[in-house]
């Protein structure tokens, strides 16, 4: 019985946290459309405030933490660059469509 209840509430609280996420990466959709400027050596962090500032992402540090395993990462497992230069944005778009839009997809040569 104790393991049926621990693992009920693992996973209510799993529920609980993926909720939170979905919405926090939700689009705003208050129909605003922005420009929007990468600098050069423009950190990870610095673009998270200025999306959150501008409120077209709902939550600044989910926002860093995805850019973040964006560059590590990247898509297909060879790591993204971000692109410095101007973006016209909306906050009809998710905080994943608008960080995906700042990354250049530099896929490795099959030797």
């Amino acid at each position: 019985m104790r393991i049926s209840r621990v693992l009920i509430l693992i996973m209510l609280l799993l529920a609980i946290t993926s909720t939170i996420i979905i919405y926090m990466m939700s689009p705003i959709d208050q129909g605003q459309k922005v420009h929007f400027k990468i600098y050069n050596n423009e950190s990870s962090n610095s673009i998270a405030k200025r999306l959150y500032k501008m409120k077209l992402v709902r939550s600044k540090s989910l926002t860093y933490y995805y850019i973040r395993a964006r560059l590590l990462f990247g898509k297909n497992n060879y790591g993204d660059y971000l692109q410095k230069g101007n973006y016209q944005l909306s906050d009809k778009m998710s905080s994943t469509e608008i960080i995906d839009s700042f990354f250049l997809y530099i896929e490795k040569a099959n030797i």
